[in-house]
């Protein structure tokens, strides 16, 4: 399977502008707005966002230890709700290896634990949210057909803002990675900013 990985180059460039505590937190949010984040893992980037913007955050996190760890980190916060499970293209299980913040169903190192998966839109209608004010994505190499899944069902047209670590290790990464981004420009989104194949932002024009 896959080894993922970023590209080394950018991640230099996004350490040197301190891209985690500047472009990752810096958005257009309201104590109303609505965030959503894929692959919640132990709430780090949830918790700075939350501080921040004291905003209503809905955490998605598939592995069972790591969302205990966010339900019992956010249990006091009412505008924070937690989902068990992992977001797909159908709602479906699958495998998933457990390795830390890399964990995932495209590199078979770690324990593997099966997890359910739900489509976006499908959590959508449960949380009865019509619009997404940011969603984050950091799904270890499953970004690429959940947002060919997102262009080809319109369901991309709830959110206003797209930020998403692409990986490489994926076949056609690349390739995959140019499509997408093609198909956000035609759908109206615009770059808000980039550092390819660590962390780049879509905001609708």
């Amino acid at each position: 399977m896959a080894n993922l990985h970023l590209d080394q180059q950018h991640l230099v460039r996004w350490r040197e502008h301190s891209g985690d505590y500047t472009h990752s937190l810096e958005h257009n949010l309201t104590s109303d707005s609505v965030v959503i984040d894929l692959g919640g893992f132990t709430g780090i980037w949830a918790e700075q966002i939350i501080k921040r913007y004291n905003c209503n955050v809905y955490l998605v996190e598939p592995i069972f230890e790591f969302w205990e760890i966010l339900t019992k980190k956010f249990e006091s916060n009412t505008k924070v709700r937690t989902l068990q499970g992992a977001v797909g293209v159908s709602n479906e299980n699958k495998i998933m290896y457990i390795s830390q913040d890399s964990t995932s169903a495209n590199s078979e190192i770690g324990k593997p634990e099966i997890v359910e998966c739900k489509t976006l839109d499908y959590m959508l209608h449960q949380w009865n949210i019509e619009e997404v004010d940011l969603l984050q994505i950091n799904i270890e190499g499953d970004e690429y057909e959940l947002l060919e899944y997102m262009l080809d069902t319109g369901v991309v047209d709830k959110v206003k803002t797209l930020q998403v670590q692409f990986h490489l290790g994926i076949k056609d990464a690349v390739e995959k990675h140019k499509t997408i981004c093609s198909r956000l420009e035609k759908r109206g989104f615009k770059i808000k900013y980039s550092y390819p194949f660590v962390w780049e932002a879509w905001t609708k024009i």
